[in-house]
């Protein structure tokens, strides 16, 4: 019966954990910059120039970085429910406490990572003075 509950109650925690994601308002985002929409050079518009190509990883960066915070939402979630669930038992408590663990190290990784991403976009993308 247990083995069910969990095949049952991680889609159910995801459906729950995506909701406020699936209810931003996406209307303005797009992986594209702006002023580079309808601009191509054979429609009569300028090509696009490296502060957009930036500003397109930027956007791809946050993108990918938003859906891995939902996805440690998640293990932090189950790791809790895992912990509760444990009844005492140290082989339980220990698998509970390794997913909050790996989700705490998964957070780490993906603040670094931004980080490392925009300091990396500064470097590439400011001119140099000699």
């Amino acid at each position: 019966m247990l083995k069910y509950f969990k095949f049952l109650i991680i889609p159910v925690l995801f459906i729950l954990i995506a909701t406020p994601v699936c209810a931003m308002d996406w209307s303005n985002f797009s992986i594209v910059p702006d002023n580079c929409r309808n601009q191509a050079p054979d429609r009569g518009g300028s090509s696009c120039q490296l502060d957009d190509l930036e500003q397109a990883a930027v956007n791809i960066s946050m993108l990918i970085m938003s859906m891995i915070g939902a996805v440690t939402l998640l293990m932090f979630v189950i790791g809790g429910f895992l912990y509760m669930t444990s009844g005492g038992a140290a082989d339980k408590i220990k698998k509970a406490t390794s997913v909050i663990t790996n989700a705490v190290i998964g957070m780490a990784i993906v603040l670094l990572s931004g980080a490392i991403i925009k300091i990396l976009i500064k470097t590439l993308t400011t001119p140099t003075v000699s």
